[in-house]
Order: structure tokens, then C-alpha cells, then sequence
């Protein structure tokens, strides 16, 4: 089966080279590079081949013999090994499941014997703990040109069966050997065991690999990705998912294996090290991130490689709030048909204001690139010249758990550890590209996917008894720790509705190894995007050992669910990570913010908020939960009385009036209807009606937008359907009259200065999308009611018994019929203009009725 081709462009330099006392005369000559091979345009490429070549006349053949050894020399050197363990092993293969696994090592090209490990069991979560020191002795070529790759195989015992290949993974090791060789003392003999071809060429292979001595290593040329950027890193950058592939392969044709090639021999070079300690915390050029996958049937988890400083497919910040519909654009109930105009210019008035609504937080980024998360208990200071707040009255509502606790609006992993992280994590692949050939396109299908994931740290060495003694002393450091994992978790945001009316049912599943904690008893939370979960769970873990994986599922009535989104915490490379230990130091866990992802789609699902802690188990039960519970919300009466509207521009052009109605509510609640008051002249409309809203405080996510009050006029008409005249939104933060209310636990007032006198009815400014200025005022009243000082002061709607606190008056103004003014009357039905007009045209056609019938009587007897 061909791997695949290249070409070899035989148009080298011309050179003339001294061989024994002889000149020889060559037509060309190139040093050795490495080719891609290429099977065909479907594929990138299944691998590459180090050739060079030197072209010469046929005659001169026998007067230069091939040399008898073309290997360059080297010295050996080991590489240490810490194999912590495997993670997501796959379940099975041809439905025989995974139950035992051994790890080989092998270095391409040598006579050596490959290292093996013990046979390990594979438990239920997919994965085992190794915690084996492996000490490999290799040749190390003087050009790293020439330098070896280490092969790692995963091979399963399955019972009653012969042992089976489950899959491979290749690292090169050419950095890493360049970077060594650069740390050697200088030995000249060295290139006298060179032969000639390769001693002429020597500097031409040594400038493949120059050693940028600002960025580390990086390759100018090679069987490598060369990275364009890599200047320091800021911490905290989101990631981006690298899709699988590269240029290149191993040795069997399996392209996907070569991605993880490639991302591994760029970071293998800091681990290299010649008896000298090294920063385990060096930023690598490339990192891998974990994630979650799984299925009801199975759990399976992700590592997918991420790259410095990119992001992931993300939303822009304040995704985590689902767009909502604002009462504005709401259909009157009475009408035939609402104008679509009308809605959608209330809709994008009413977005424009969303800035207006509640405010639960303020996003910073500090000197050191971390965006943070700041709770705002107060969305912006108050004026004391309009409003009646006292200054040095505190509203902060901030519970104390949040107190002196940084929020993340990021994975952890990225906002605090930058993307370094203590172990490596190699993927191991297995299949091919183009594996099967499909029967109706007979296009090659790949086969190719991931088996297991590799965790491991290790280092490179001299061979001598303290480089070895130094390796034990730094791996040995790694030791099994128990410890008891509590699990905080606050609340979703934005999540993915699942349901057909735009919302979810989500509930909490949470998987450690072979334990689930399904808590859907407990945290299922019904039609809602951004669910309070204020949950917190203890859980046992071994350290190194598997991660945490966080799933948010929707309910149904029947099964399991819905999948919405998951997340996974890798907690040994938390643990174990120094960067980690060091910020929290001191200072309490901050809250992060993990992306939720799905199998289905690329897209975010959402975040969590939560934080998690590492306790002795010795002291957890000294150590007390944090009392994460929110607040308890308490039953309140929003009463808001339309009191009476002015300057209000006509809809009716022709009778210049209106028959004028309002209709008001805050977000989230049905929007109430005052009467009509009927042939409004002028724009002065008289109600006095009071509306009632029942309230839960304090306010929370779901809650989002109740603080804006809503108050549209509309025209009624009888046939057509009612044109909305104006409208205003009052924030109800402006004065803290909820957060007053729920303090005081009293009844509190809307006030605002008006003539230098703080009053409880005042005007507020209306208008409209589509029409320019002022369209209108409207007076009201605003007052925050506990709900036992509502029992005792009941009042009625509108203007309904009971009718007091205060009482309300029958409205002035309005139209009436009377039979002994007529003139009033019409004009009260048609306005004053059109009565005036019917009316000079009839004196008009009376005028001419008189002249047609008594002017000829007239005129004749003048005449």
C-alpha cells in the first residue's frame, strides 16, 4: 500500500570538491531536507523523508565511492520519564471493551529494545494512574538534523485475547536534542567521523535549527510548525481549537497522530536540562486544554490543543444574558391588528435602553491583561439634586461570600495559570486518513480518532549517577495526595434553550472517575436560561488522578434529557501547578466563569459560575461551607399611579384628539390598562389610576430587566387597529426604591426635586422611535409596599374601592354629552375645527338659499 511520493528537483549549485589529491567536478548537490510525501489532493500529506543528493557525470561514479558509514555521530544521553497515568481511554475496539494497558516506548532507528510498563487496569471512568519513572538511554546525533523520534504505543490486553494495538503517538525530538546540544561542551573530534558529503554540508544543516535566544527555540526550518509570534504571552487569553491535521505523519500514514507531533516537539524543548533545576512554569509555545465529552450511554473526555494567545468561538461579553422582549412592543390586547412599525420601533428604542436595566456587575481588566468581574451594588452614584437618596445611606446588597472575591470571566486554567500547565498531555491516535474507501463517492474516508490521552513529564540528561539522582529527586516530588474537593457552584449563565418556548429545564450531573452525582432532585430549575443553583458538594479525590466533569442537562418528562453543555476541570494540573498555588496564597478562590460545550456544535452553551477548593481531609469538617445561599426574596406591591398627561401629539390628524389610553408594568410582567379617556383636545388627559404589581425582592438574574418600568399612551380606535402615541422608561434604580424597600422593610416613595421642592409626583419626558422631539408628559407616582403593610392599607385598581392611600378622583376634563349645549357637544365628538367648518358651510348654503329664493323679490322691489 503506497504511503505516498515527492519530488526532488535535481537543480542544485554546481561545486567542485577535493576527493583523495583528486578534483571532481559535480553537475549538482543539495544538502539534506526534509520532503512531505503526498498521496493525493485529499490529503495534506502522510508524512516526510530527510534525502539529499549530490548529481554527478556517470564516468566519475567509480572515482568516488559512496562512503561506507552515512549515520553522523552522536553521544548517548537518557531521557527521564514520569508516566502519570491515562486519561479517556476509549471504551472498546470491535465491541470488545478496554480492560488492561501497557505503554511502550521505542526510539526509531536504534538497536535498542523498546521500554515497557506494567499492565494497569483501566477503570470505569476511562482512565488509570501510573506513576512510573522510565529512564530511556538514546543516541544523540551532534545535528539535530539527524535527531530520532520517540514512539509511544498504547498496547490493551484484553482476557481470553491476544494483546492489541489501541493506538500511537510520535514525538520528534529534534528540538529537544538542539537545545541540548547547544548546553555540550565544544568537542572538536566530532566532525572528523563526519563523511564528506555531510561534512561540506554541515553548515547548511546547522542553520535549519538556529536557536532564537529571546523567544527559545524555534525553528527557522524543518518538520515542525514554525510559529509566527512568540513573544511573551499576557495571562488569561480565551484559546483556540487547532483543527486536527498537519503537514506531516508518522511513520505508518497516520496524519492526525502528526498534529499531536507537532504540537509536542515545540514544547519538549523546555524540559531539557543538564543537571541544571529549570522553571517547570516556562511558558511552552504551544498548550493543550481539556475538555468534557460524553453521551447518557458513555463518558468520553476531549483534549483538544489550543494555542497561545488565540480564542475559542466565543460571544462577546454579557452573552451569558439572553436577549429579552421588551413589554414595548406587546400587541394591545383590544386591537385587530397592530402596525408592525410600531413594534418594531418600540423594540429598537427599548434595546437601545437595555444599558438602563439592571446592573449586576462591572467587567475590568488590570495591569496584568486579567479581566475581572466586579459585583456593583449600585449601578452609578446618585444625584442628590433630583433625588431624595440619602448619601450616606449604603445599599449594598453584596452577599459575604462574595466579599474580598475575585470574579473570572474565564476558565481559571487561562485567567490565572495562563495556559502553563505542570504535566504534558499527548493525544494517541489511531486509524488512518484514508482508511476506507467509500461505495457510492469512492472517495477515502478517514479513520482516524482519538484513543487515550497520555499525561507525563520529562526531561533530558547526561549519563552519570547525579543527572540521574536529580531526575528521581524532581519526580519523586510527585506524589499520590488525597484530598476532599468542594465544589461551589453559583448559578448559569445564558445558557442554550433547549425547549420549544426559549427556555430550559437545566439540572446538575457532576462526574469524578467511576462516581456521578446526579442532582437533578435538587438543582432542576424550571423555563429558565440563567438558573440559581447555589449548590455546593464534597467530593473525595486522589491527586494525580482523573478530572471533574460538570454537565448541565434539560429535563423532560421523560429519560434523562437533553444534553446542554458540559465542562471539565483537570484537577492534578490545577493541583500540581506553582503558578496556581502561589495566587491563591493568602487570598480567597476566586469565581470563574467556565464556558459550557456540546458535541453537536463548535458554539458556546453558556457558562457556569463556580469556584472549587482543595481541604485536608483531616479538616473538612473544621473547615464550614460558605453560606452561598442567595438571599431570601420577600413579597412587595409596586403601586404606580398615572395621574394625568400633557403636550401629548395627536395620532388622529384630521380631529387634531386622541381617545387616549395607557398601558404600563415593568419588564417581566403583564403590562396593565388605564381607561380611555375619550376625544382628548390639546394633549391633557386626566386618569388618576392606580396600577398594582406584585414583586419579589431582592431582584435576581432571572429577573433581569424588572427595575424598568414601562408607560405607553395609545390611541384607541374602533376599526382600525390603536396607534401607540408615546412612551417612557423609568429605571427604578435611579432613586433605590427596591433596594430601599427591601432595607428599610417600610414603604418607600419615588421623590424627585422639582422647583426646588422634593415632590412624589413629577413629569416625565415621553417619546416615540419613528417620530423626531418631544411626543408627550406624563405624571406619576411611585411607591414600594411590604406586603404585610399591603394588607393593612389595601388598595383597589384604577380607581376601585377600596380607594384610599391616597384616594384617587374621578378625572376632570374628559367628555361629556349635553343636550343643552349641542355646539359643545360636537366639538367634544369632532373637534373644534371640522364644527366650525360644517358650520360656516351651512351658513354659506343658507346664504345662497336665501339669495336664490327671496333676491328676485328683493331686487325687484328696489327696482
Amino acid at each position: 500500500d503506497i504511503l505516498g511520493s515527492f519530488l526532488v528537483d535535481l537543480d542544485g549549485e554546481p561545486t567542485t570538491i577535493d576527493h583523495e589529491g583528486k578534483t571532481i567536478d559535480l553537475v549538482a548537490e543539495e544538502p539534506p531536507r526534509w520532503y512531505s510525501l503526498e498521496y493525493d489532493e485529499s490529503t495534506e500529506g502522510t508524512g516526510k523523508v530527510l534525502v539529499g543528493y549530490e548529481l554527478m557525470r556517470k564516468e566519475v561514479g567509480p572515482t568516488y565511492p559512496l562512503p561506507e558509514i552515512l549515520r553522523p555521530p552522536g553521544f548517548e544521553a537518557t531521557i527521564d520519564f514520569l508516566l502519570l497515568g491515562l486519561r479517556n481511554v476509549i471504551d472498546g475496539v470491535d465491541l470488545v471493551p478496554t480492560s488492561r494497558a501497557h505503554i511502550e516506548l521505542d526510539i526509531s532507528g536504534d538497536t535498542r529494545d523498546a521500554l515497557k510498563t506494567k499492565k494497569y487496569v483501566i477503570d470505569k471512568n476511562n482512565s488509570c494512574n501510573i506513576m512510573e519513572f522510565i529512564s530511556y538511554t538514546i543516541d544523540i546525533p551532534y545535528i539535530p538534523l539527524f535527531s530520532p523520534v520517540l514512539s509511544i504505543s498504547l498496547i490493551d490486553h484484553p482476557p481470553l485475547m491476544r494483546q492489541r494495538l489501541i493506538g500511537t503517538c510520535n514525538l520528534i525530538l529534534d528540538q529537544l536534542v538542539s537545545k541540548f546540544w547547544t548546553k555540550m561542551p565544544e568537542q572538536v573530534n566530532w566532525k572528523k567521523a563526519l563523511s564528506p558529503y555531510v561534512k561540506r554540508n554541515l553548515p547548511a544543516m546547522e542553520d535549519e535549527y538556529k536557536i532564537n535566544e529571546d523567544a527559545g527555540q524555534k525553528l527557522k526550518h524543518g518538520p515542525t510548525v514554525v510559529l509566527e509570534d512568540d513573544a511573551p504571552k499576557k495571562a488569561g487569553p480565551k484559546k483556540k481549537v487547532i483543527e486536527r491535521g498537519g503537514k506531516f505523519a508518522n511513520e505508518v500514514g497516520e496524519e492526525g497522530a502528526t498534529k499531536n507531533i507537532q504540537a509536542d516537539q515545540v514544547e519538549i524543548a523546555e524540559d531539557i536540562d543538564l543537571n541544571i533545576d529549570i522553571n517547570l512554569e516556562e511558558e511552552p509555545l504551544i498548550t493543550k486544554k481539556t475538555t468534557t465529552t460524553s453521551s447518557p450511554d458513555k463518558k468520553v473526555q476531549i483534549v483538544s490543543t489550543l494555542a497561545e494567545g488565540e480564542k475559542k468561538p466565543t460571544t462577546e461579553k454579557n452573552e451569558e444574558e439572553e436577549e429579552k422582549k421588551n413589554n414595548s412592543t406587546s400587541p394591545d390586547p383590544n386591537s385587530k391588528q397592530d402596525t408592525t412599525d410600531q413594534v418594531n420601533t418600540a423594540s429598537a428604542k427599548t434595546e437601545d435602553r437595555k444599558d438602563a436595566a439592571v446592573a449586576t456587575e462591572v467587567a475590568e481588566v488590570g495591569e496584568d491583561g486579567i479581566k475581572r468581574v466586579k459585583p456593583a451594588c449600585v449601578k452609578k452614584p446618585i444625584k442628590a439634586t433630583e433625588y431624595d437618596t440619602d448619601p450616606e445611606e449604603e445599599f449594598d446588597d453584596t452577599p459575604e461570600y462574595l466579599k474580598g472575591r475575585e470574579i473570572f470571566d474565564d476558565e481559571l486554567e487561562d485567567a490565572v495559570m495562563g495556559g502553563k500547565l505542570p504535566f504534558r498531555n499527548s493525544e494517541i491516535f489511531a486509524g488512518q486518513t484514508r482508511g476506507k474507501t467509500d461505495m457510492f463517492t469512492g472517495e477515502s474516508v478517514s479513520t482516524l480518532k482519538r484513543s487515550a490521552n497520555m499525561k507525563y513529564k520529562f526531561r533530558m540528561r547526561e549519563n552519570n549517577p547525579e543527572a540521574e539522582k536529580e531526575s528521581k529527586k524532581r519526580f519523586g516530588s510527585y506524589k499520590k495526595v488525597k484530598k476532599i474537593l468542594r465544589v461551589y457552584i453559583l448559578k448559569g449563565i445564558g445558557l442554550t434553550p433547549v425547549d420549544d418556548n426559549g427556555f430550559s429545564d437545566p439540572y446538575l450531573i457532576l462526574n469524578y472517575g467511576s462516581t456521578e452525582i446526579n442532582d437533578k432532585e435538587r438543582t432542576v430549575r424550571d423555563d429558565t436560561n440563567n438558573p440559581d443553583f447555589y449548590v455546593h458538594y464534597d467530593i473525595p479525590v486522589e491527586l494525580p488522578g482523573p478530572g471533574l466533569g460538570i454537565e448541565v442537562w434539560d429535563d423532560d418528562v421523560l429519560g434523562k434529557g437533553d444534553l446542554i453543555g458540559k465542562t471539565y476541570i483537570d484537577l492534578e494540573n490545577r493541583f500540581f501547578s506553582k503558578k496556581y498555588q502561589k495566587y491563591i496564597q493568602g487570598r480567597k478562590m476566586p469565581i470563574e466563569r467556565r464556558v459550557l460545550w456540546s458535541d453537536s456544535t463548535s458554539a458556546p452553551q453558556g457558562k457556569l459560575e463556580m469556584w472549587v477548593e482543595y481541604l485536608d481531609p483531616k479538616k473538612v469538617k473544621s473547615t464550614k461551607p460558605e453560606d452561598i445561599a442567595p438571599i431570601p426574596q420577600e413579597e412587595f406591591e409596586l403601586r404606580a399611579i398615572i395621574w394625568k398627561t400633557d403636550k401629548v401629539k395627536p395620532r388622529d390628524l384630521t380631529t387634531k384628539m386622541n381617545d387616549m389610553y395607557g398601558r404600563a408594568g415593568p419588564h417581566g410582567h403583564e403590562m396593565q390598562e388605564t381607561d380611555t379617556h375619550w376625544r382628548c383636545r390639546t394633549g391633557k388627559g386626566s386618569f388618576n389610576w392606580r396600577l398594582k404589581f406584585p414583586m419579589k425582592l431582592p431582584l435576581r438574574d432571572e429577573d433581569y430587566g424588572a427595575n424598568i418600568f414601562t408607560i405607553q399612551l395609545w390611541d384607541r380606535d374602533i376599526i382600525a387597529s390603536n396607534d401607540m402615541i408615546c412612551e417612557a422608561q423609568i429605571s427604578l434604580h435611579d432613586h433605590q426604591i427596591l433596594r430601599k424597600a427591601f432595607k428599610r422593610k417600610q414603604i418607600v416613595k419615588m421623590k424627585k426635586l422639582v422647583d426646588e421642592k422634593m415632590r412624589d409626583r413629577f413629569w416625565v419626558d415621553m417619546n416615540h422611535p419613528s417620530h423626531e422631539g418631544l411626543q408627550g408628559q406624563v405624571e406619576v407616582s411611585f411607591e414600594v409596599v411590604p406586603k404585610e403593610e399591603a394588607e393593612k392599607k389595601p388598595n383597589g385598581l384604577g380607581r376601585d374601592p377600596p380607594n384610599n392611600f391616597p384616594p384617587l378622583p374621578e378625572p376632570t376634563g374628559r367628555f361629556s354629552f349635553d343636550i343643552c349645549s349641542p355646539y359643545q357637544t360636537l366639538v367634544g365628538i369632532f373637534g373644534p375645527e371640522i364644527v366650525n367648518k360644517v358650520i360656516c358651510f351651512f351658513c354659506c348654503i343658507g346664504c345662497i338659499v336665501f339669495l336664490v329664493w327671496y333676491g328676485p323679490i328683493l331686487f325687484s322691489a328696489f327696482v
